[in-house]
């Protein structure tokens, strides 16, 4: 995303006693931050190819797992540090007993901004709006989703934290990025929305996210909906799941749909199961692949069976090297 100036807001703070109540940091600790939403996954190693069943390579599927965490947390990250500059960098422009809200600003792209946060018993209700200032024609509220008044919301959610310190030691909620909607207000490259639901305990020990993201068609390149899990217990197991669409039989440009269902333990042994379905395989069975990596997220065994092209099967390494397909 863009860095955003907002010299109107600038303007505001320094007339303003510039700053914070202690009130007003309990409402931007309404929010939940960037360690409740990510998806934590160590890096991957090297280049993998998930068809080659050569043991020793990287892992195909753990790679998977990392590059969809990486792109979620990115933005998620992006949307989350311009929501702290705001709420942290400048007093709010209306206090109340139950509400912050902060702006209307605009910036000096001409981009108008606003971002509330209600207090609702021991939870939280927040928004964040923009529009074209030209498009603007009132002031929306957390009740104007998706906008209303020539803006849009493009983050909006609800939160629920439970405090130790600093920070939250348990939360859950719920919470929506909708880039489609910062695009079409000229506030952000990226496409489509991301909605999230996230329950964290144990001062983020355990965590358990769902996501489900969805991208508009562009130009030649069709819609596509991707969901995945991401659950990791006290004991550092981790169960993940990824749902995504791709060109993975490359008979012909037509994707297939793939589902992966993975465990690990952190620094430790993994296996991915998976099922490869539509696309070139339209009418036919679907694929099937197992893979399983030590951890150096290196193959110890993979093998891929097409049922009705037992041709092209493969198969390498031990399979009693994999743990069970829940790592237990």
């Amino acid at each position: 995303m863009k860095r955003i100036w907002l010299m109107a807001l600038l303007a505001a703070a320094g007339s303003a006693c510039g700053e914070l109540s202690n009130d007003d940091l309990v409402f931007l600790r309404g929010v939940p931050s960037k360690e409740e939403l990510s998806i934590d996954v160590a890096p991957a190693a090297g280049n993998p190819n998930a068809l080659m069943a050569d043991v020793g390579e990287p892992s195909q599927f753990y790679a998977d797992a990392f590059a969809a965490s990486e792109d979620t947390n990115g933005k998620v990250a992006a949307i989350l540090d311009f929501v702290d500059s705001i709420g942290k960098g400048y007093p709010p422009t209306t206090r109340e007993k139950n509400r912050r809200v902060w702006g209307p600003f605009n910036d000096r792209d001409r981009r108008t901004i606003r971002f509330e946060v209600r207090r609702e018993g021991t939870s939280f209700r927040y928004c964040l709006h923009v529009g074209r200032e030209e498009d603007v024609t009132g002031e929306p509220t957390c009740d104007d989703i998706p906008g209303a008044f020539g803006m849009n919301a493009i983050l909006y959610g609800t939160y629920s934290p439970r405090f130790a310190g600093a920070g939250a030691s348990q939360s859950d909620g719920d919470v929506t990025f909708d880039f489609e909607a910062a695009f079409q207000r000229a506030f952000g490259e990226d496409r489509g929305k991301l909605v999230i639901t996230h329950a964290y305990a144990d001062d983020g020990a355990t965590k358990n996210i769902t996501i489900s993201a969805d991208r508009p068609q562009i130009g030649l390149q069709p819609a596509a909906h991707v969901a995945y899990t991401y659950a990791r217990d006290v004991d550092g197991r981790v169960l993940f799941s990824l749902d995504l669409p791709g060109d993975f039989i490359d008979a012909t440009p037509i994707p297939e749909q793939l589902q992966i269902d993975a465990c690990w333990r952190e620094g430790g042994i993994g296996r991915a199961d998976v099922v490869i379905s539509g696309g070139d395989l339209t009418g036919r069975s679907p694929a099937t692949a197992v893979e399983c990596w030590g951890t150096t997220h290196l193959r110890t065994y993979a093998s891929f069976t097409i049922p009705d092209f037992p041709l092209y099967d493969l198969s390498e390494g031990d399979i009693t090297a994999c743990p069970t397909p829940t790592c237990e």
